[in-house]
């Protein structure tokens, strides 16, 4: 899903236009059970680029879509009523369980889980590590330079930081080139930090990671940095304090 649909998909609007326009597409298979693939294609009718279809538990003839960029949406068995947003469970006990949430929360994980560590820039704290964050950050905004003047209180707390690159201006920016320039340098954790104190470095290229980085950005939905995801795929979007961090990572 490109940015500009992205940001349609995300309309109020959205959810009941579409439902609509999909009783008008799919009117003559009232009584029609898709499969998963056709389900596919009956949303690509609309616009819609599926990325996964899976069955709703204890729901039937409810299915979750993945819209990619975080977009969720859910959909009939029978591709005739689409809702965009947010789906919870009320327990026996009166609690809210977040659904979508959960399933984004797994999507991030999977998507980290296919950036190799050996491509990020691993700032370790200096005795014991309590856990990592991975922090999706650009070298130009204001907040990413404030988090990364703080690196050391991170990792007093036991956090190690694990850089990816998210060039904010898109590929091809300046900023994008100066992230593969840090990147390919000998020492690319000490170009980051001449980089965040708003000082040049020499340009180079080589094979690198920047470009998959922002790309696996995109598909999480990131939308501003840094954003970090937590080990639980939980999304933090903007600047966290050390004693923010740690407290939203549970740590004593």
């Amino acid at each position: 899903m490109s940015v500009a649909k992205a940001s349609w998909f995300r309309h109020p609007l959205f959810a009941s236009v579409l439902a609509m326009v999909g009783s008008t597409v799919t009117g003559a298979q009232d009584q029609r059970h898709f499969d998963d693939q056709s389900i596919v294609e009956c949303l690509a009718l609309q616009g819609v680029d599926a990325r996964s279809v899976a069955k709703v538990s204890n729901l039937p003839g409810l299915y979750e879509v993945d819209a990619g960029g975080g977009d969720y949406l859910y959909v009939m068995q029978d591709c005739r009523h689409l809702v965009a947003g947010n789906l919870y469970e009320i327990r026996s006990d009166h609690q809210l369980v977040a659904l979508t949430e959960r399933a984004r929360s797994a999507k991030r994980r999977e998507i980290i889980a296919a950036i190799p560590q050996s491509e990020m820039l691993v700032l370790e704290p200096p005795e014991t590590k309590r856990t990592s964050v991975v922090v999706f950050t650009d070298v130009g905004c204001v907040y990413c330079r404030a988090f990364h003047q703080q690196i050391a209180e991170y990792q007093m707390l036991g956090i190690e930081i694990r850089y990816v690159a998210y060039p904010s201006p898109g590929l091809g920016s300046s900023a994008f080139q100066a992230m593969v320039s840090a990147w390919c340098s000998d020492d690319p954790l000490s170009a980051i930090t001449t980089l965040k104190k708003g000082d040049t470095i020499p340009p180079m290229d080589c094979a690198n990671p920047v470009a998959s980085h922002f790309r696996a950005g995109q598909e999480i939905g990131i939308e501003g940095t840094p954003t970090m995801i937590l080990p639980s795929g939980r999304m933090l979007s903007g600047y966290f304090s050390p004693a923010q961090l740690a407290e939203a990572l549970g740590l004593d």
